[in-house]
């Protein structure tokens, strides 16, 4: 302690936050500041932590220590890793909005003044006590040399020389001296008493402040302390909207058709005819000790919600972990625009313990008032014809096919069904003009164009835009009932060489949506390709949505056309020209090769055994290492940038990890290239993003002729699903192998 009585008083004011010109003074003993209860420095605030930071003195001079908080510490906008010395003038900002200011007090022997607001612990008390001595703002009590008594009393007035011959003089003076100390002394005793009987002040009811201290001998009330709980915020203030605290708890809606988020900020066209559900989530920190998050946002939100103008009155919610689901059912609309509107409110500041948006390091704190505000523009359109080529007479009318929730990739609905199902044969030439609409991926457009044709004038020109290194792919919906039982749909294309997969979507009298694939686009110019109907097909043919009872239920309607990037590396644009898009029946099962059998059905009955994959000389296979880990947390973002900082969101923990190691041998004449990645496709047809593990043989210098490379990728599934289709293209050859449960080959 000796090395640092020479140190001058420090004192910290509060510029910003809830104790705003608030001071506090420091010399020998360190002082702790945070939200937490044992803090000598209590500050109630989301920003900062329960222990936050210490400002201290050392031989050299004050320091603050940054004690792990959250939100950080910072002097001058510098970040403190550790410790940071201070100087007068210099800024602390503790979180996002406290900030102190670093003074220094006067020198010279302190004493005990008569008020303060400054709290200093007295010399020699262990930390953690809750006596505290009240200390002016501008002086301080200097702790006294070993040995020597506390000189409790120093007059400010100005002490006089007297010389020798003055005594008479030097002795009134004295007189007067001692008649001031006596009437400060008795003015201290006072004030003690007043201070010591007098309960403090019942908080404000606006900002939260600390209350008045009690003096040194006093035990400090409970309501002293801040505390974090909802309890100690300040109290509600009134703003308009429901509240979310007569919400009905309520399992999550069925599975619509016209799912709507209100926040969307566009304009989302529906399926006439059926309920437009809205449906919102927000995510919330698991509680701990101090803050039950979800508790909190239903005790102190309220949701201002109009359909053209009329307001929503009730609202349900469903959980899923700590993160709550609302959801509200706005019925049937008639055709036309909408406009839907959502404003939200907080009756006192809280948070969601959670650094979401923005994900700047920092939890997300909203309130009072106002919080966020977002619309959705509904379409409800009327029924639109699809074309066709010929008016055909002989036509039976036939039922719309049963409304079902539309394909999952995207929220934007097609045109609403023809009652006039196209015969077998061409049901959409180019030639006269129609709607296509886009699903909600903006990687391209659909147009009649004149620049190719495989008959006719016109043809379908797709120019597409896929811009990034991810799983790209755009859609075009337009609804066209097709008479009788095709079993394939046929289309003509002119072709860019690109291999991106080019897929079809059909949807059945039972309402199940599928996916059918033409194949990959690798040749160029016009070629016909068809996509054979078959529901057993390995992806990217498969189930879309609605109910999967394993058939194609006819009779069936034409849905869309799908773009797929054939590697999810690839980002660039291209132009694609589609026309003749043909019904077929009695078409021949096109041969599956061995990749494609993997794991599946072959039509006409039998499974086939799966195993290593070979096509072309090269083989594809299972490695050492296939192991799944759950509970897993979801990922910030990116999965693999994720994955290399291990930032995991451990509040959502609905995910398995899975490692899979996979050796691919050259068994060719041509090398392969570093850097293959597969596609990892789920039971439930989730196509999801695969990272680098760890690398084996053949890695950084790729797979030469006659060697075998090995690769272990990680990848992230939902729970209660596994990735079962794992396909790897090499040099233009696509291996496809089948996985079980466990990450094994398919039995």
């Amino acid at each position: 302690m000796n090395d640092h009585q020479q140190l001058p008083l420090l004192k910290i004011v509060v510029q910003s936050g809830p104790n705003q010109g608030q001071a506090f003074a420091v010399k020998d003993r360190p002082l702790t500041i945070g939200r937490g209860a044992s803090n000598d420095v209590v500050i109630s605030h989301f920003s900062l932590s329960r222990l936050h930071a210490r400002v201290r003195a050392t031989p050299h001079g004050f320091v603050v220590d940054d004690l792990g908080s959250t939100n950080g510490t910072f002097v001058n906008e510098a970040k403190v890793t550790g410790s940071a010395p201070l100087r007068p003038g210099d800024t602390i900002r503790l979180g996002t909005v406290i900030t102190l200011k670093v003074e220094v007090g006067p020198a010279g022997a302190g004493g005990r003044p008569d008020e303060d607001k400054t709290l200093v612990p007295p010399a020699g008390s262990a930390r953690g006590d809750t006596d505290r001595t009240v200390v002016p703002e501008a002086t301080a009590v200097r702790p006294p040399p070993s040995g020597r008594a506390v000189q409790t009393v120093v007059s400010t007035t100005p002490v006089v020389s007297v010389q020798s011959g003055q005594r008479n003089l030097a002795a009134w003076l004295w007189m007067v001296v001692a008649v001031l100390v006596t009437i400060l002394i008795i003015g201290a005793g006072l004030g003690y008493l007043y201070y010591a009987t007098t309960p403090p002040p019942p908080p404000p009811t606006e900002i939260a402040l600390p209350p008045t201290p009690t003096p040194t001998n006093t035990p400090e009330p409970p309501t002293s302390t801040p505390s974090p709980e909802p309890t100690a915020t300040p109290e509600p203030i009134k703003v308009p909207g429901v509240p979310a605290a007569v919400a009905q708890e309520l399992a999550a809606p069925p599975n619509a058709t016209n799912q709507v988020d209100p926040f969307c900020q566009t304009e989302i066209e529906v399926t006439a005819d059926e309920p437009v559900f809205i449906q919102w989530e927000r995510p919330l920190a698991e509680a701990d000790g101090e803050t039950d998050y979800l508790a909190e946002w239903l005790a102190s939100v309220h949701y201002d919600i109009t359909l053209d103008g009329r307001p929503i009155s009730t609202f349900n919610y469903y959980r899923v972990g700590p993160s709550l689901h609302w959801w509200h059912n706005l019925g049937l609309l008639p055709a036309g625009k909408h406009y839907l509107r959502i404003q939200w409110y907080t009756s006192r500041q809280i948070s969601n313990g959670l650094d979401v948006a923005p994900a700047d390091g920092q939890v997300d704190v909203f309130g009072p008032g106002p919080a966020g505000e977002g619309f959705c523009e509904i379409v409800v359109p009327e029924p639109i014809a699809a074309a066709t080529p010929t008016p055909v007479p002989t036509a039976t009318p036939e039922s719309t096919p049963t409304p079902t929730p539309t394909p999952q990739p995207t929220k934007a609905q097609q045109s609403q069904v023809s009652t006039s199902p196209a015969p077998l044969g061409v049901f959409q030439d180019f030639e006269s003009q129609s709607t296509w609409k886009r699903g909600d991926q903006p990687y391209g457009e659909f147009t009649r164009s004149s620049a190719q044709a495989h008959s006719g004038r016109y043809a379908g020109q797709l120019s597409y835009n896929f811009p990034t290194a991810n799983n790209d792919y755009v859609v075009f919906l337009q609804s066209r009932a097709l008479a009788g039982q095709p079993n394939a749909i046929s289309a003509w294309v002119y072709g860019d060489g690109s291999g991106h997969f080019l897929n079809m979507w059909l949807k059945d009298a039972q309402g199940q949506t599928w996916g059918m694939s033409f194949g990959q686009v690798k040749h160029t110019g016009w070629q016909e390709m068809a996509a054979y109907i078959d529901p057993s097909q390995p992806w990217p043919s498969g189930h879309i949505s609605g109910p999967d009872n394993g058939v194609i239920d006819y009779p069936i309607s034409f849905q869309a056309l799908v773009l797929d990037d054939g590697n999810d590396d690839y980002s660039g644009r291209g132009t694609i020209y589609i026309d003749d898009l043909n019904s077929q029946a009695g078409v021949a099962a096109p041969t599956p090769t061995p990749a494609s059998l993997a794991g599946t059905t072959v039509p006409g009955g039998g499974q086939v055994i799966s195993g290593p994959s070979t096509s072309g000389g090269y083989t594809l296979a299972l490695g050492r290492q296939h192991k799944y880990e759950e509970p897993w947390g979801a990922a910030r973002g990116d999965l693999c940038q994720t994955y290399n900082t291990g930032n995991w969101d451990d509040t959502n923990p609905n995910f398995r990890g899975f490692n899979l190691e996979l050796s691919l041998t050259n068994d060719s004449n041509t090398f392969v290239a570093d850097g293959w990645l597969p596609i990892f496709i789920t039971a439930r047809g989730q196509r999801v993003q695969v990272c680098y593990h760890s690398y084996g043989g053949g890695q950084g210098t790729g797979v030469a002729p006659g060697e075998t490379g090995y690769v272990t990728f990680f990848s992230l599934v939902p729970k209660g699903d596994y990735v079962q289709t794992v396909q790897l293209t090499v040099n233009g050859y696509t291996l496809q192998i089948c996985l079980d449960g466990n990450g094994g080959y398919c039995r």
